[in-house]
């Protein structure tokens, strides 16, 4: 009996939906467009992309992708006692090729690129060529970087010159990668801020500096400088180390200014003036409203123009900083962080949703969220809780002085106290609430709208990319689908985007993995991430060392070991940096 309840549900709500994407629409993808925002539908098909049972000439889909993504095996037609002209040479044939990685991610005109692994590693003959099977969406060079061209899906091949083995990979191309987007539709969504120049030319350029200079520090910082010949006007304020190995560190121990004594270029000393600062946010902690922005920034003393700064989040799907505002989408709480000259200082954000009036005096029109409900108050002596209460319009109940959101559309609501005053306001309930989550392959997260009961039957629209059981969506697949529910005739849905946290680097570098890497001092690397759809924040922690600024580019300063440290949606990624002498 209970399965037959079940199943009578699942009909009913499938029921329900016809009847209300009839009147509301389907679930849609957001995609910014150069000029305007495009809407997409899940089923709708590019003309450069094909549906899940259509297969264009050009392209594969990704079920035959799938297939074709394992190493062929050479041709058959050599018969037995013939030899393959690296064994007749006497030379180490080939016996296998793979691309790594195996999925790029990437928006038109960016790039990535596929390495190659030919095996055996001592084989004579490692040349390979490169091909794209649609180059209208993608080309590929022949070093393995390829070219995001138009939107859709293709396959890239590598084969050996020597034995003709062969591996493929994926590339999914898209015009742009989707951003957090507020409820309110007519907030715009801020670009994220340009990069910002590490070079700290104040002091980075110490020993070559060719006259006295101010230098602006932060408490905290160090300074590793190759000379024996340093010293400070207070050491309790701008301390240094004795030499060792022929540097000396210099840290910024508390606010203050203060002087530094260094050789310059051809040894000549002068004597720069250092101010310290100790950057905070006014406020410890923010609380504001889904929908909102409001004008956000970490104070570094009087001398804020002479500092680098950049704002990272920890759920830029909740709050996140640009172009010098605070903005908020959903319900939730993220931590902001400043990152000063290296340093990192935080802020936490608690997001609520759009709370409904306390008093009605004055309000003649008023915006209530899906399910939302409050108790009509006026402060002017109507007496809202005796008074007998008309609605005009099914988008809202009214129960003695309480008021509920119950379905989309507009209402106007009419009272009458015993006194005989009328008080009336008009209601707009919206068909439905939106959310945006970035979820990592192999990983979950749920959705939550306020007022919707965990009965709700959730629906994904694509499962080879992202299930969901009451609310918890589980990533399976990387791209794009949306989740959603139908409730009381409203929509609540999420646009869920499935990442395989890759980064294009000159190895594949995945979350939740430790990796490697070797500089001299003096070396600029960048760490590319064209196939992540939101920024990546790398923390160092040891700047002194080698420093990351928004993008990911990293300096390498002086000798030494350095930990550069980011999160992709929820899961680690760490860099073990070595720094040699130059």
């Amino acid at each position: 009996m209970k399965t037959s309840k079940t199943v009578s549900r699942i009909l009913a709500v499938i029921m329900s939906m016809a009847m209300i994407f009839s009147e509301v629409g389907t679930p849609f993808n957001t995609y910014a467009a150069d000029d305007e925002e495009v809407l997409v539908s899940e089923n709708e098909v590019s003309d450069n992309e094909v549906s899940e049972n259509e297969v264009s000439e050009n392209e594969v889909s990704e079920n035959e992708a799938e297939e074709e993504l394992v190493t062929e095996e050479p041709d058959d037609d050599i018969e037995d006692g013939e030899q393959t002209i690296a064994e007749a040479a006497g030379d180490i044939a080939i016996t296998g090729v793979k691309i790594s990685p195996n999925y790029i991610d990437l928006k038109i005109g960016n790039t990535g690129k596929f390495t190659v692994t030919v095996l055996p590693e001592n084989a004579t003959n490692k040349a390979v060529e490169w091909t794209t099977r649609n180059e209208k969406i993608a080309t590929v060079s022949s070093d393995g970087t390829v070219t995001a061209v138009g939107e859709g899906k293709t396959i890239i091949e590598v084969s050996t010159v020597d034995g003709d083995y062969r591996d493929l990979a994926t590339v999914s191309v898209v015009k742009e990668f989707i951003r957090p987007i507020p409820d309110d539709p007519d907030q715009p969504v801020p670009e994220d801020d340009p990069e910002v120049d590490l070079g700290y030319e104040s002091y980075d350029n110490i020993l070559s500096a060719t006259e006295a200079r101010d230098i602006y520090l932060v408490k905290g910082q160090k300074l590793i400088l190759k000379s024996t010949q340093i010293s400070t006007g207070d050491k309790k304020t701008l301390g240094y180390s004795k030499p060792k190995n022929g540097y000396i560190t210099v840290s910024a121990k508390k606010k203050g200014v203060t002087s530094l004594t260094a050789p310059g270029e051809g040894g000549e000393m002068y004597t720069h003036t250092v101010y310290i600062n100790t950057p905070a946010f006014s406020e410890k902690s923010v609380k504001m409203e889904i929908g909102q922005s409001r004008d956000f920034a970490v104070n570094t003393g009087a001398d804020t123009d002479k500092y680098t700064v950049f704002y990272s989040s920890s759920d830029r799907d909740v709050a996140y900083v640009a172009n010098g505002k605070l903005y908020a989408f959903m319900k939730g709480s993220a931590t902001i962080y400043a990152h000063v000259n290296g340093k990192k200082y935080s802020c936490k954000v608690v997001v609520k949703n759009v709370p409904a009036p306390k008093c009605m005096d004055g309000i003649e029109e008023l915006k209530l969220q899906p399910l939302q409900s409050f108790t009509i108050k006026y402060n002017d002596g109507f007496k809202a809780n005796d008074a007998i209460w008309e609605v005009s319009g099914n988008a809202v109940t009214v129960n003695k002085n309480k008021i509920t959101a119950s379905a989309p559309g507009e209402a106007t609501v009419t009272g009458i106290d015993k006194n005989g005053q009328s008080r009336s306001f008009k209601v707009t309930v919206p068909a439905g609430l939106k959310r945006i989550i970035h979820i990592t392959k192999g990983g979950s997260k749920s959705v939550k709208f306020d007022k919707l009961p965990g009965k709700a039957i959730w629906v994904s629209l694509n499962d080879k990319i992202a299930t969901v059981n009451k609310g918890k969506i589980k990533a399976v697949g990387t791209g794009t689908t949306t989740v959603f529910t139908i409730y009381n005739r409203f929509s609540f849905a999420a646009t869920v985007i499935v990442e395989d946290a890759i980064l294009n680097t000159d190895e594949s570098l995945r979350a939740g993995k430790t990796y490697s890497l070797n500089l001299t001092s003096g070396d600029i690397y960048t760490i590319q991430s064209s196939a992540i759809t939101q920024r990546i924040a790398w923390i160092s922690n040891k700047p002194e060392v080698a420093r990351v600024n928004n993008v990911g580019k990293v300096i390498a300063t002086a000798p030494g070991t350095a930990t550069l440290k980011a999160k992709i949606n929820g899961k680690s990624i760490t860099i073990k940096v070595t720094v040699a002498e130059k």
